[in-house]
């Protein structure tokens, strides 16, 4: 895909896309979860926050979180997708659920799902 062949290059431009208004969010949130260097951490969070807030988050945010997976969860700047991931676990389709799940440290789920 262009975003494989553009690469980490390209952050600037896939931040840009995924802070704009009236652009779709999975198709940016895609690119950085596979290509996207650090500048994109923040706006990540920022978006991730924002969609666990929600009643449905859509699917976006799970690009966001594989991205963090990618380049740490252990990242100070992380900590406040871990505190809105736990907050919206029981709201989360089982399906998302279980992706997370694989992905997410246990500490970033609720005691109740840390299985």
């Amino acid at each position: 895909t262009i975003a494989h062949i553009a690469g980490a290059s390209e952050t600037p431009w896939y931040v840009q896309a995924l802070t704009a208004k009236g652009t779709r969010k999975i198709y940016p949130m895609w690119a950085i979860e596979v290509a996207a260097d650090e500048q994109a951490l923040t706006p990540v969070v920022t978006f991730v926050v924002a969609a666990l807030k929600k009643k449905d988050p859509g699917d976006a945010y799970l690009s966001g979180i594989k991205y963090l997976a990618r380049i740490g969860f252990d990242r100070p700047e992380a900590a406040p997708v871990s505190h809105a991931l736990r907050a919206a676990w029981a709201r989360l389709t089982e399906g998302h659920r279980r992706t997370l799940a694989e992905i997410v440290p246990h500490d970033w789920r609720p005691a109740s799902a840390a299985g």
